[in-house]
C-alpha cells in the first residue's frame, strides 16, 4: 500500500526490501495514527507519505528531523 502511493523501499538484488532508518520511522509513525489515534489504515499511509515520502527526508538536518518526529508522535 505504501509503494502505490509513491513511497519507495530500496530492492536488493533477490527483490528483498532493505530498510533504511527513515524507513523505520515511517512505519513507527503510520503505527501511531492507527493505533493511538484511529486513523483508518488508507488515511495514515497517505498522511505518512505526505510528510516521509519522495525524498523529503533525506534533504532535512538532523535538528529539524528530531523536532518533526516529535511533532508527529
Amino acid at each position: 500500500m505504501f509503494e502505490k502511493n509513491g513511497y519507495d523501499f530500496i530492492r536488493n538484488d533477490k527483490k528483498n526490501d532493505v530498510y533504511r532508518e527513515r524507513d523505520f520511522i515511517v512505519i513507527k509513525v503510520f503505527q501511531n495514527l492507527v493505533n493511538q489515534r484511529d486513523i483508518q489504515f488508507n488515511n495514515a499511509v497517505k498522511l505518512v507519505i505526505d510528510r516521509f515520502g519522495k525524498g523529503a527526508f533525506e534533504t532535512r538536518t538532523g535538528i529539524v528531523r528530531d523536532e518533526q518526529e516529535k511533532e508527529i508522535t
